[in-house]
């Protein structure tokens, strides 16, 4: 038998493909054509989009040229998809699905072939046969089948097969009455189906000449299966309304066929809370409406679009308004409402603020609503706490997008429907996000409205009033800053806008107040510390570079202070007030010949302007200190103004600026520097060096500060630079150089800093003992741990009140000693910290100065200074910032390459052989890189001058190298001659 079979299996190979049979020839084909529609039928069902539009549109290629019978088959395999559990399996048949039907007309002709019918009676029969549930179903399979037949009619609709010319009305009329249908019988199901007829007027409206019989239909049969007062029935009958003005109405279901008339509100609201049953709003019976809404119905979308549209009238706001009021903020929002019924409120919330305009945007944020999200975002615990967040959200988002929209957001959660301080009850940082998205243009408005609630703070109490203005006067300088980062050129009579931020706080920090509640004394030093923060934001981005801003806030300052019962003019003596007059005039000067002058003579006069605009702000402030330095810079341009050179005095007053805490003072002093760093002079810059030359010490303290209480106001800025909430805010934390000291250093500073440490532990440890023994003497006792001496009688045991007298006074002889001590020990550390903290500042001008006089000649004097620096500090941070000075000052020179130029070689060789001796110095590495590179930069420019230096120069490096190798306890590093041999082939490649 098996041999029989082989023989026959033989047989059919061996046959040639014109005897096989025909029909056997189409299995073969069909099998072949099959696979690839089943790949193309599950790609119809993937999780991602791309692949189901991908897999849809080969589908159709495959099946456009198809006869009947795969036709056929693709229709019934697509429609028993569309009943598939699948997850994304509805989306990717029903499109597929749609573009299938477009193909059947030309087979709709009934066939006897195989029994086919493609005529569109039997597609509607197929759809509601192959998506009926069988008896035996669960309900999970109910469901799929039930979505499958309303997403089947869906695809029907939208391939417009219903609408074609021979195709009667009966037709459709019979599509709608399943759907309708469809949608009474099965309640979780009704927005499905209504979300289908919805849609489906969009299609009507697409067909052109479509009959408005269709459209008449539609309603018809929602009135007769009862479905029109339904959030569905409601949205389809609006909008039919509005695409078919000549639609012809069932009678009798709104008053004046209008659903949005006043006297339909309630109705209309509690059609859209879905609190009632189809049945009970035609016929009167109550009963339940199935599951409860998780989500918003998309009729809510379609009611306040049309409400929106209507706005324009006299009525417009009003009618939105008492809408909102009715369905939402009461219907939704009320005490007795649900925990589920304010989530799903939650959402409708979300929704108004996503398509309101802004105008409407309050209304939104009705007082329900308001105290719904406060409640709930107060604690973590709350059922709603992260469905509150959701509005929120969507506030910053619209914001981002659309600007406009922000003061009226500040408006709605800041009032007395929200709260001040909504970011610390509701724990976001929505106004701060909002403040953020402020463009120039509304900066007015938002300014506008917290105006208003600085005045009105909502309160009686003063506490909570100061409370209250002081977030507000934090909101005024985030409006600064915002405007201030976006700004380009926009400006309000030729001052940037956010110097309107500015004014405002000038007029709560100076001006008197007529407000219901005063502003206390305590507010308005609050709003002028945030005034100096935004002047210092202001001037820190460098727009401003006339200095207009700060010229123009000290005037208003003096303005506001002239009328003011409680300001400067009322406290200070004459002499103040006659310092504080001149400089106000030296001002007007300045700004008048700074509109008269040449170019050439303008940075010194701005930067004189901004010294004295803000010295004067300062002197306002009651700082006594900055009178002695108005009467400074008086004399400085005073000596500017007779030809004199003023830059050393210049420069001493912008290093005592630069010792304030307050990085205003700092921003300032960097520009002014920068706008006299042409003028500077070897005096001047000798002055800055001889600061970096100082110890690191309480010794070096004292001869840097006249009084300790100039190095206690430097001290209040070494712990955080920049940390001046009681002066000036920290920006985006900048110049954190300044923030850190560092007490590391090199290899070798480190071990310097570890012999000190043990030095000090060993001292300490000295003083402990002495200590321990002054106080057993005193005492009469054994020190801790020691053997105990004989034991005394009791007469020692208790002492008369003559000897606790005389013991007392010689244990606080003790402690005084102990304390002073201690004293001493804490007062040399804060003396270090704070001339680390002056010499940073210093190497800030200096870099300042680098960059921009990198051709001047007398930048060649900062090379021993740093390099010396580098190796003497203490702090690894200064040592790495001097370093980097002088790799910014090499790298400027090379960038532009152009070198300063000695007028003797002879001066550059000596410095050169001054690097050298500090090449042979015991340092660390970064010492010897400083050395090594600056020395390089010399030979550069000695070289570029006149080829035969380098001669000597090899000759110095030659003697140097000996040095090195013939010295076995040489300090000079061997990476000196690499850098110098790689140096001299690149440069002989350069030259020849």
């Amino acid at each position: 038998m098996a041999g029989k079979r082989r023989r026959e299996a033989n047989v059919v190979e061996d046959r040639s493909a014109d005897t096989v049979h025909p029909s056997r020839k189409r299995r073969l084909e069909y099998s072949e054509t099959d696979a690839k529609l089943a790949s193309l039928f599950n790609d119809l069902a993937d999780d991602v989009k791309s692949t189901r539009i991908k897999a849809a549109a080969e589908l159709i290629r495959t099946l456009t040229d198809a006869d009947a019978v795969k036709l056929d088959k693709a229709l019934t395999r697509l429609i028993k998809g569309l009943c598939s559990s699948r997850k994304a399996a509805r989306s990717g048949f029903s499109v597929a699905l749609t573009e299938v039907l477009r193909l059947t007309p030309k087979h709709a002709t009934p066939t006897s072939t195989d029994g086919l019918n493609l005529t569109l009676s039997s597609l509607i029969n197929r759809i509601v046969t192959i998506a009926t549930p069988d008896v035996r179903s669960n309900s999970q399979e109910r469901r799929d089948y039930l979505l499958g037949r309303c997403f089947g009619f869906k695809s029907l609709i939208q391939s417009q097969l219903l609408f074609q010319e021979d195709v009667p009305l009966g037709q459709w009329e019979k599509v709608l009455d399943y759907i309708c249908q469809l949608a009474s019988e099965t309640l979780w199901l009704r927005r499905e189906c209504g979300m289908t007829l919805f849609e489906s007027l969009s299609t009507l409206a697409s067909i052109k000449g479509f009959d408005i019989q269709y459209a008449n239909t539609v309603l018809a049969k929602l009135h007769q299966h009862k479905l029109l007062k339904t959030p569905e029935g409601l949205a389809t009958w609006l909008t039919a309304t509005a695409l078919f003005p000549a639609i012809d109405l069932p009678k009798g279901v709104w008053h004046h066929n209008d659903p949005l008339n006043g006297k339909e509100r309630s109705v209309v609201a509690k059609v859209l809370r879905n609190n009632s049953s189809p049945a009970e709003d035609e016929s009167g019976n109550t009963k339940n409406t199935g599951a409860a809404q998780t989500t918003p119905s998309f009729a809510w979308q379609v009611v306040l679009n049309k409400l929106y549209e209507r706005r324009a009238g006299e009525k417009g706001h009003e009618d939105v308004d008492k809408f909102w009021v009715e369905a939402v903020d009461n219907g939704l929002f009320s005490s007795s409402a649900s925990t589920e019924r304010k989530a799903l409120g939650l959402q409708v919330v979300t929704l108004g603020i996503m398509t309101a305009p802004c105008e409407l945007l309050g209304i939104v944020f009705s007082p329900n609503v308001m105290r719904c999200i406060m409640n709930q975002r107060a604690e973590a615990d709350r059922y709603l706490h992260e469905a509150a967040k959701g509005p929120l959200l969507q506030a910053v988002a619209r914001a981002k997008a659309e600007h406009e929209a922000v003061p009226y957001f500040l408006e709605a959660l800041l009032s007395s429907k929200g709260a001040i301080d909504f970011d610390k009850m509701t724990k976001t940082k929505t106004v701060e996000e909002l403040l953020k998205r402020v463009k120039s243009e509304t900066q007015g408005r938002c300014l506008d409205v917290l105006q208003s609630l600085i005045e009105n703070p909502g309160t009686d109490d003063q506490q909570l009033a100061n409370n209250r203005r002081r977030i507000l006067a934090d909101m005024l300088l985030t409006l600064v800053r915002t405007t201030v980062a976006e700004e380009s050129v926009e400006t309000i009579k030729g001052l940037p806008v956010s110097s309107l931020a500015l004014s405002l706080m000038v007029k709560f920090g100076y001006g008197d107040s007529k407000d219901p509640v005063p502003i206390s004394e305590a507010t308005r030093e609050i709003f002028r510390a945030r005034l100096i923060s935004g002047l210092n934001h202001t001037m820190s981005t460098r727009r401003d570079k006339d200095f207009k801003v700060p010229e123009n806030i000290a005037s208003k300052v003096c303005a506001a202070d002239s009328t003011s019962s409680s300001g400067l003019r009322t406290k200070a003596d004459k002499q103040v007030i006659d310092v504080v007059e001149r400089s106000h005039a030296i001002l007007d000067e300045l700004s008048r010949l700074d509109k008269k002058n040449k170019d050439k003579v303008k940075p010194a006069l701005r930067a004189f302007k901004a010294l004295f605009a803000l010295s004067v702000i300062q002197a306002y402030n009651g700082e006594a200190d900055v009178i002695g330095v108005l009467e400074d810079l008086e004399i400085a341009y005073q000596s500017w103004q007779n030809n004199t050179d003023a830059s050393v005095m210049l420069i001493e007053i912008l290093l005592s600026f630069i010792s304030k805490p307050s990085a205003v003072y700092r921003k300032l002093a960097q520009q002014v520097f920068g706008a006299f760093a042409p003028q500077m002079n070897e005096d001047g810059l000798q002055s800055m060096l001889d600061i970096l030359e100082k110890k690191e010490s309480l010794a070096g303290q004292q001869e840097l500060f006249d009084n300790d209480d100039d190095a206690e106001e430097l001290a209040g800025s070494s712990d955080i630079e920049g940390e001046e909430d009681s002066d000036v805010e920290i920006i985006d934390g900048e110049d954190a150089s300044d923030v850190e000291v560092d007490e590391g250093g090199s290899d070798e500073d480190e071990e310097e800093d570890t012999d000190d440490s043990s030095e000090e532990e060993q001292a300490g440890g000295d003083e402990e003992a002495e200590f321990e023994m002054k106080l057993a003497e005193a005492l009469r006792t054994s020190k801790a741990g020691a053997e105990p001496k004989e034991a005394d009688s009791d007469d020692d045991s208790d002492m008369d009140d003559e000897q606790m007298m005389a013991l007392d006074g010689h244990l606080t002889t003790i402690f005084k000693e102990r304390k002073k001590n201690s004293n001493k020990k804490k007062d040399n550390r804060d003396a270090k910290e704070n001339i680390v903290n002056f010499k940073n500042r210093v190497l800030d001008l200096l870099l300042i100065f680098t960059k921009q006089e990198h051709t001047n000649v007398l930048t060649l004097s900062l090379i021993l200074p740093m390099i010396t620096l580098v190796k003497t500090t203490t702090s690894k941070q200064l040592s790495e910032k001097a370093f980097n000075l002088l790799q910014q000052y090499f790298g400027a020179c090379n960038k532009s390459k152009a070198f300063p130029e000695p007028d003797d070689d002879a001066e550059a060789l000596d410095l050169l052989e001054a690097v050298f001796g500090e090449i042979r110095s015991n340092a660390s590495k970064l010492h010897s890189n400083a050395c090594s590179r600056s020395s390089l930069f010399l030979a550069k420019i000695l070289v570029s001058k006149d080829v035969e230096n380098y001669a000597k120069i090899a000759d110095m490096y030659t003697e140097l190298q000996k040095e090195w190798y013939t010295e076995p306890k040489s300090h000079i590093q061997a990476s000196v001659f690499t850098e110098w041999t790689s140096w001299s082939i690149v440069t002989k490649k350069h030259q020849h």
